[in-house]
C-alpha cells in the first residue's frame, strides 16, 4: 500500500506568521489610537505629545515578531509613571490592558477568512 503525502506546512507557517503580524501590527494601532484620546492623567496643550503616541514598526526575528506603541517625546515617561511625588497616568498600560486581550481573536480572524 502506497500512501501520498501533499506537504503543505511551509505555506501554513507563511499563513500564520502574516497572520500574526497582522494581528499584533492591528492592535498596537488600536491601542495607540484609544491611549491618543483617552489620557485623563494629563491634560493636553499643543498636542504634541498625543501626536507621538505612534505603533513602533514591527520587529522580526527568527522565530518571532514582536510590535510596541508608544510616546515619541521625552516626557511622556513622566506622564506614564509619574515624577516629583505625582502619580502617572499609565495611559499606555490602560489601552494595552483594553485592547491587548484580543490579540488572538484578530489572529483567528485572519487564519479562518481568505
Amino acid at each position: 500500500m502506497n500512501v501520498r503525502l501533499e506537504w503543505h506546512g511551509d505555506e501554513l507557517k507563511d499563513r500564520v506568521r502574516r497572520a500574526t503580524e497582522g494581528g499584533l501590527e492591528e492592535t498596537v494601532q488600536l491601542a495607540a489610537a484609544r491611549a491618543r484620546a483617552v489620557h485623563p492623567g494629563w491634560e493636553t496643550r499643543t498636542g504634541q505629545t498625543e501626536a507621538s503616541i505612534q505603533p513602533r514598526e514591527l520587529q522580526r526575528e527568527r522565530a518571532r515578531s514582536v510590535a510596541a506603541f508608544g510616546y515619541g517625546v521625552r516626557h511622556g515617561v513622566f506622564l506614564e509613571y509619574g515624577f516629583l511625588g505625582r502619580p502617572g497616568a499609565l495611559t499606555l498600560e490602560a489601552a494595552a490592558r483594553q485592547h491587548f486581550p484580543g490579540l488572538a481573536a484578530r489572529i483567528s480572524r485572519r487564519l479562518t477568512t481568505r
